[in-house]
């Protein structure tokens, strides 16, 4: 006689998101329920509304005729499945990027033994476009950070003194130095966060 495994119950307070994705993990521990069902459904359905290439307000108009559900839903589903299955919009559009990378690097391997400086550089331009290197990391850039600055420190006298004293040779007291004491926590090393 076989024995089923017996399906626990999820954690108290545990999403909806978050069920659904131990009973995909572990379904053999973990069984939705029909409403469960229904929304992994719609999120299926989402997804694959995305490979087809429809937009999100289409998905949405699709997922509230085929579910009978209201349009604030229907982006939440949207939303849920992105973040589920991930978004294949982006995951198609970062996957072109790398293509036309590729085309442009061998494009400019092609320059560089033919000798055409002119293909070269277009080939640059467009390797720097499809790597996202745009004008907001060329805006970024500060070159007043690598100017050779010189720095001025002041030094209390009362310090300067105590300071060249001590190169004498001598031993200084820098308690007499009219200093402030820090406010400070004293941390136990035993305590755990």
């Amino acid at each position: 006689m076989e024995t089923k495994p017996i399906k626990r119950p999820f954690k108290k307070g545990a999403s909806i998101f978050d069920k659904i994705n131990l009973a995909s993990l572990k379904p053999d521990k973990y069984e939705l329920s029909p409403t469960l069902e229904k929304i992994k459904e719609r999120w299926v359905f989402s997804f694959t509304e995305k490979l087809q290439g429809n937009s999100r307000h289409q998905i949405a108009k699709d997922l509230q005729e085929t579910y009978d559900i209201s349009e604030a839903q229907a982006y939440l589903d949207i939303k849920n499945s992105d973040h589920y299955y991930g978004d294949a919009h982006r995951a198609n559009q970062q996957a072109e990027k790398v293509i036309l990378y590729e085309f442009a690097r061998d494009t400019y391997k092609q320059a560089v033994e033919d000798g055409d400086l002119k293909m070269r550089l277009k080939a640059i331009d467009l390797m720097g476009k499809y790597a996202d290197i745009g004008k907001d990391d060329i805006q970024q850039f500060n070159p007043e950070k690598f100017e050779n600055k010189e720095v001025s420190v002041t030094v209390p006298t009362a310090v300067m003194d105590a300071l060249i004293e001590k190169l004498k040779g001598g031993v200084v007291n820098m308690n007499q130095l009219e200093a402030e004491d820090a406010q400070f926590v004293e941390v136990d090393s035993n305590e755990e966060n």
